[in-house]
């Protein structure tokens, strides 16, 4: 159970992203506590890649204070890049180089001693093992997402970033990221910091794994959870027909949060998928 008087590993406060005359992001207010797994969810243009493109360090802020790991994101950003792990909705993966020299290069960059063990239960389990040493540039828009999410999870960061995860990704893909999810939550002990973020297009698969889900429908709307206690908001449509599918897209304002519910012990056996 989360406790008011706790830190947010995540802490965003009033974040506007400008690119020239464009606000990408306006107004953005966002806590995220220890232990969770929550998510972004909104529409395509909506702001969610560039919000975790500013929690990763990529791209700085334009206006509002972004706190990670109890560090500003302005003074410290090599720092936060080495504390989280970030996987970017697109690119990110050097098209001649194999999986396997994607994370070697990354354990030497991290000082990784003893990487090669995790490495190949990260191929095997994403069944990238029999393509560990073929170049990316061949590789399926599928492929490539799951290299990505295991780049993101390899150093085993205090925050798992992860932008779009499934997109393209068949069920072996999914089931495969939501146990690296799930051992990234199994792993906080007290007074960690391990935390996940995630951003999704659509609402049950969000729903199904994350701790609490932050609406951002419009770029020009503000999604405002912050972590502490549950958001007192309306109880989201069940998506059992194509109406109440209508009725959730149309509120700008749903969100969920389940902060009380434990997080599943490392290999406890994979969810089910599709979420129900």
């Amino acid at each position: 159970m989360i406790m008011p008087e706790l830190e947010p590993v995540i802490d965003v406060r009033g974040l506007h992203v400008r690119f020239g005359e464009v606000e990408a992001v306006n107004g953005v207010d966002l806590a995220a506590y220890a232990g969770q797994a929550s998510a972004l969810l909104g529409r395509n243009g909506a702001g969610k890649s560039t919000t975790m493109r500013v929690l990763a360090g990529v791209v700085p802020p334009s206006a509002g204070l972004v706190h990670v790991t109890g560090l500003d994101i302005r003074e410290h950003p090599l720092v936060i890049k080495q504390r989280t792990g970030y996987c970017p909705d697109v690119g990110g993966l050097v098209p001649r180089a194999t999986p396997w020299e994607h994370l070697q290069l990354s354990a030497r960059l991290r000082r990784m001693p003893e990487w090669e063990d995790r490495a190949r239960d990260l191929l095997e389990r994403f069944e990238l093992g029999d393509v560990a040493h073929r170049v990316t540039s061949g590789f399926s828009h599928g492929m490539s997402r799951r290299l990505s999410v295991i780049l993101a999870a390899f150093h085993q960061p205090q925050v798992l970033l992860l932008d779009e995860p499934f997109d393209g990704v068949d069920p072996i893909g999914v089931e495969a990221t939501f146990e690296v999810i799930a051992d990234a939550r199994a792993r906080v002990r007290p007074c960690s910091s391990r935390r996940t973020c995630a951003s999704w297009p659509s609402r049950p698969a969000a729903t199904s794994w994350c701790c609490a889900v932050a609406p951002r429908w419009r770029a020009s709307r503000r999604a405002r959870w912050r972590g502490g206690r549950r958001p007192c908001l309306p109880r989201a449509p069940r998506l059992t027909d194509s109406a109440s599918t209508r009725q959730c897209a149309r509120s700008p304002t749903w969100a969920t949060c389940c902060a009380s519910a434990p997080a599943p012990s490392a290999g406890a056996g994979r969810p089910s998928w599709p979420p129900g």
